[in-house]
């Protein structure tokens, strides 16, 4: 693999504090995420990944993201999420301090058509208890967006309740 690699897919990494159903949707047809009730025609992502076990992170050339392979090892409600990206930050995670939460683009461009890993829709390289993760989009105050791999599906659910978290960068993030 070249040292060089150009993302194919550009994804939003701005969160929306008020993501409607409809605008996710078109957002999941336009890029042709799959999803099992809202886009079950979607194709995915043609991924090409680059699995790092010693640093514990998978690189997805494809969309230029850098993923936790693993993520929270705890459920925790949306506000516990931001406390663990900030965690992440001031240790410095394999040497880089901005992991944030994927936007529901991101997250969802993780979806696989396919049960890959066990009864989840991503790829085995990833960690199996990860199975539904926050997202940093937000449905008015009391809702966020999330990502469920099985049965492959997004959603909207109450901050107050208690999900994984699985971090995020971009590759070019840090670079000047």
């Amino acid at each position: 693999m070249s040292g060089s690699v150009k993302a194919v897919l550009s994804l939003r990494e701005k969160p929306l504090a008020d993501l409607s159903l409809e605008t996710a949707k078109t957002m999941l047809h336009e890029r042709s995420f799959y999803d099992n009730s809202k886009n079950p025609e979607g194709k995915g992502v043609i991924h090409n990944y680059e699995e790092n076990p010693e640093k514990r992170i998978i690189v997805d050339n494809a969309t230029g993201l850098v993923w936790q392979q693993s993520g929270s090892q705890n459920k925790m409600p949306y506000s516990e999420a931001d406390h663990y990206i900030t965690n992440l930050n001031a240790q410095v995670f394999v040497g880089h301090q901005d992991w944030r939460l994927p936007t529901l683009e991101e997250a969802m461009s993780l979806m696989e058509r396919e049960e890959l890993h066990g009864l989840l829709r991503i790829n085995p390289l990833f960690d199996y208890l990860q199975e539904m993760i926050w997202t940093s989009d937000k449905s008015g105050d009391t809702h966020a967006w999330i990502v469920c791999f099985n049965p492959g599906i997004c959603g909207k659910l109450k901050v107050a309740e208690g999900i994984f978290v699985r971090a995020v960068r971009s590759i070019t993030q840090t670079k000047k």
